[in-house]
């Protein structure tokens, strides 16, 4: 974006790019224990996760994605109960040859964290819980898609942020953020981070990655044009 001054005829030109964050803070919640917090299962992160948040006092649930047989995670969601926490974490899976702008398999699976978010929008929306949670997770590169470094996934993958970012506005009742984590990232440190993000009592942040220059977001930036 530019804006221009009608005195001095400058040009302010803005941008996007990181911010470093301190590590976040530690919200006391007292799980419900009539409530249940579901995991897409990827197949690495959500079974650490899961063991992180149950030594917490949580209610976990962990549920496989059939991207064929959309009845079955229905069903399986349906069977869980009060879910009023839902964490989708996407997997570290390389688009095929060099080009990562588009994947096929990519693309599927952003539309079912779309038909995923609409089907649990009753149950988040109207938890009447303390607190309710909307989490994706995605492993591009720990910096939101801004990292220099070769990406794991593609931009269709870092476009689930924008789905995070929109149910925010939404949904002002719900915690909605979205996390991207380096894909080099072992298992317990990705679990442990996620459980910090999601116990993070500041609402206003809403998309966070973690890569090896530690925990960032994205920031307007601003730079004045000589001449």
């Amino acid at each position: 974006m530019v804006t221009v001054s009608n005195d001095e005829r400058s040009a302010v030109c803005r941008g996007a790019g990181l911010r470093f964050l301190p590590e976040p803070d530690v919200l006391e919640h007292a799980w419900e224990q009539d409530c249940v917090c579901a995991i897409l299962d990827d197949g690495e992160v959500a079974r650490p996760l899961a063991e992180v948040l149950a030594g917490r006092g949580w209610r976990v649930v962990v549920v496989s994605l059939d991207l064929a047989d959309a009845s079955s995670w229905r069903a399986s969601l349906g069977a869980a109960g009060r879910i009023t926490a839902f964490i989708d974490i996407h997997p570290a899976t390389a688009s095929p040859g060099a080009d990562l702008l588009w994947s096929d398999v990519e693309e599927a699976r952003v539309k079912a964290s779309f038909l995923l978010a609409g089907h649990l929008k009753q149950s988040l929306v109207g938890a009447g819980a303390s607190r309710a949670w909307y989490t994706v997770v995605t492993r591009v590169d720990g910096q939101l898609g801004l990292a220099a470094s070769p990406k794991v996934s593609g931009l269709v993958t870092a476009g689930v942020a924008a789905l995070a970012k929109t149910l925010a506005q939404e949904w002002p009742a719900v915690h909605c953020r979205a996390i991207d984590l380096d894909p080099a990232m072992d298992q317990a440190t990705a679990a442990r981070l996620i459980a910090g993000e999601m116990l993070d009592p500041d609402a206003t942040i809403v998309e966070v990655g973690h890569g090896l220059a530690g925990r960032c977001t994205i920031a307007a930036t601003e730079a004045v044009p000589n001449g």
